[in-house]
């Protein structure tokens, strides 16, 4: 079972921090199976060269990741993964220090479903001043002078308007965390985005041109997972590339 600080030594409020670390990563890792119970306090403390102070606010903040039950005399009891909060996905993502690819395609397939789902909300009910700024940013998508950077901000600025344009208060609440989880990977290095060929943007930009003057959504939301796939694909085999050549 691998638990034990690797931090230098720190602060005494930063203690609760690196000891919940150290605890969720091997719940995570399986070093303790749903149903079982958590090491004792006292035991935790000597094995991690604690206060119990500490050890009893990490075991506190597991309980508020879904990860462990405090029982009143009975100890923290592990939970099961799939029962823990979203929050633990940004941990499980990299676990051990490499992106886990299966984990990562079903994120990608779950950011997918939001932004189909806000792009479906959108075209309904954008205005006419938010259709023909889509518009924009879809030509700038594909403006052949325009470079990567270029690509991802008019990418990045469409999403944003998709998501204020379907009015739903909840889809895009679920995006900002999704998103926050993602942007931490991608500040760590650990993810590059990839734009896909020009010929294959070319024709999706033009079926989202159709959509949107039609107000077709489910035309819209087709195109939108085109592009999406594209880019997605490209994004795993390069994640996978890395990996290999870490081994």
């Amino acid at each position: 079972m691998r638990i034990g600080l690797t931090t230098s030594p720190a602060p005494e409020r930063s203690r609760p921090d690196a000891v919940a670390a150290d605890l969720r990563d091997a719940i995570l890792r399986g070093d303790y199976r749903p149903g079982t119970r958590l090491p004792a306090e006292r035991e935790l403390a000597v094995r991690l060269g604690v206060g119990r102070s500490s050890v009893r606010e990490a075991v506190a903040r597991l309980a508020q990741l879904g990860l462990v039950e405090i029982r009143h005399g009975g100890g923290a009891i592990v939970r099961p993964v799939a029962d823990a909060s979203v929050e633990v996905l940004r941990h499980l993502l990299v676990l051990d220090g490499e992106p886990d690819l299966r984990l990562l395609g079903e994120f990608l397939e779950v950011s997918e479903l939001l932004l189909t789902a806000m792009v479906r909300f959108a075209v309904a009910r954008a205005t006419d001043e938010e259709l023909a700024r889509a518009h924009e940013l879809i030509e700038r998508m594909t403006d052949p002078a325009g470079g990567d950077d270029e690509y991802f901000a008019a990418i990045e600025e469409l999403v944003q308007l998709i998501a204020e344009a379907s009015g739903h208060l909840v889809l895009r609440l679920v995006r900002n965390g999704l998103r926050a989880i993602l942007n931490d990977e991608g500040r760590r290095g650990r993810a590059g985005r990839l734009r896909p060929p020009r010929e294959e943007l070319l024709p999706v930009a033009s079926d989202l041109h159709r959509a949107i003057d039609e107000r077709d959504a489910d035309a819209a939301v087709l195109a939108a997972q085109r592009l999406v796939r594209a880019g997605r694909e490209q994004f795993l085999k390069r994640v996978e590339a890395r990996r290999a050549r870490a081994r």
